[in-house]
C-alpha cells in the first residue's frame, strides 16, 4: 500500500493529485516502482497513465470478476433459468482471465461472443490491460485482505460521513 487518501468524489483530479504525492515521494518507475493494481475505474487508470507513464498498469481480476456477474445478474433477471445460464458464462470469462497467454484469451474471447456479446464486449478493450509483458504473464488479481481492509475503511467512513460538519 502505497497511500491512502479520502476523498469525497473519484474524479481523475482526485487521482491524479494522489499519484503526484506518490511521485514526489520518489516512488515512481525509476525507483521500483514497475506495475500498479486498480479497479474498473477509468479515472484511476488515467491518472495513473499521466502520472507514472514508464508503470505497467494492470487491472485486478477480482474486480473484473464482479463486474461480470453484477452484469449478468441484471441481464438475466428475469430468466427461467438464470443461475444456469450466469454459471455456464461466469466459467467461460474464468477461462478467458485465467488463460496462459493473450493468444489463448483472445481465442476464447471469441467463443463467449456466441454466448453473451454483452459480456464479450465488456472483455475485449480490457485484455490488454489483463495481460501485460507482451501477453505472457497474466494480471495480478488483488488479495483478499486487501480488499477485507478496504470494505472495513468504507463501513467505518460512513459513521463519520454522518456528521454535518467537520466540528462535528
Amino acid at each position: 500500500l502505497l497511500g491512502l487518501k479520502v476523498s469525497r468524489n473519484r474524479d481523475e483530479e482526485s487521482w491524479q493529485e494522489e499519484v503526484d504525492r506518490i511521485y514526489e515521494q520518489g516512488i515512481n518507475h525509476d525507483h521500483g516502482l514497475k506495475m500498479a493494481v486498480c479497479d474498473d475505474s477509468d479515472a484511476i487508470m488515467n491518472a495513473l497513465q499521466w502520472g507514472q507513464p514508464k508503470v505497467v498498469i494492470q487491472q485486478c481480476l477480482f474486480h473484473i470478476h464482479k463486474n461480470i456477474l453484477r452484469m449478468l445478474r441484471e441481464q438475466y433477471t428475469n430468466s427461467r433459468n438464470k443461475n444456469k445460464i450466469i454459471k455456464k458464462i461466469k466459467d467461460q470469462a474464468r477461462k478467458i482471465l485465467s488463460a496462459a497467454s493473450l493468444e489463448r484469451a483472445s481465442n476464447r474471447l471469441e467463443q463467449i461472443k456466441k454466448l453473451n456479446f454483452s459480456v464479450y464486449a465488456y472483455l475485449r478493450p480490457k485484455l490488454k490491460l489483463i495481460f501485460t509483458h507482451q501477453g505472457r504473464i497474466p494480471a495480478v488479481s488483488t488479495n483478499n485482505d486487501m480488499e477485507r481492509e478496504n470494505r472495513e475503511f468504507k463501513r467505518r467512513l460512513k459513521v463519520l460521513e454522518s456528521f454535518k460538519s467537520v466540528y462535528g
